[in-house]
């Protein structure tokens, strides 16, 4: 089933507490689509720091995909009445896909499914769907493969547990991806406020504006 919008005609793409639009759930289908073992999605508002060659081969063990918690910590299985346990939730902005468990889960399928079948319930769209569809079935990836602007600016929903906050520390010492969540983007300034990691956005704009200058 090739992503368009009509797959998802009925999806929430309205919500106030994020700016998602409906193409945003075209990540769902793309397992569908390609011919490979692997894939490694990441969301446009990323900056790569450091290789992914790891994340080429890294273990997700049983489960269909690797993620990293979602830094808001934010108790969404709960509150989606999906399950009574805390549950860790991931941020759906990068994920390492084993193509050949998520088919054979039909993960696709079921998350369009609930995605225009229970719109209402997903206050954060494509990321709510596929968490209520996964239920915890999923890889713990090291922080430092999405390190997300709440852990940035330090505004969590929830306070981090003892046991994730050292290696929480080393990811923003040592950062992969850094990934431009929510509504405080480094390209927006709003009441005098910066976003901390600005300088780094604007390195990588500045080096990609000079090499589109050198190819004309």
């Amino acid at each position: 089933m090739r992503p368009t919008p009509a797959n998802y005609i009925h999806a929430n793409t309205s919500s106030p507490d994020s700016n998602i639009k409906r193409n945003a759930y075209y990540r769902i289908d793309i397992p569908e689509e390609l011919a490979v073992d692997r894939i490694i999605y990441l969301d446009a508002d990323l900056i790569c720091e450091r290789s992914l060659e790891a994340l080429e081969s890294i273990s997700l063990g049983q489960h269909p995909i690797g993620a990293v918690e979602d830094q808001g910590y934010v108790h969404r299985l709960q509150e989606m009445g999906i399950s009574n346990l805390p549950g860790a939730y991931f941020n759906s902005g990068v994920l390492v896909i084993d193509v050949a468990r998520w088919n054979k889960l039909r993960i696709s399928e079921r998350t369009r499914s609930l995605a225009n079948l229970q719109p209402e319930m997903l206050k954060y769209q494509d990321q709510d769907a596929l968490n209520a569809v996964l239920k915890g079935d999923w890889q713990h990836l090291d922080p430092c493969y999405n390190v997300q602007t709440p852990l940035i600016t330090a505004k969590v929903s929830h306070n981090p547990i003892e046991k994730r906050q050292l290696a929480e520390n080393q990811a923003l010492q040592s950062p992969t991806l850094i990934h431009f969540n929510r509504f405080d983007k480094p390209w927006i300034i709003r009441n005098d406020h910066l976003h901390p990691w600005r300088a780094a956005y604007y390195y990588y704009h500045e080096r990609m504006i000079n090499k589109l200058a050198a190819a004309i």
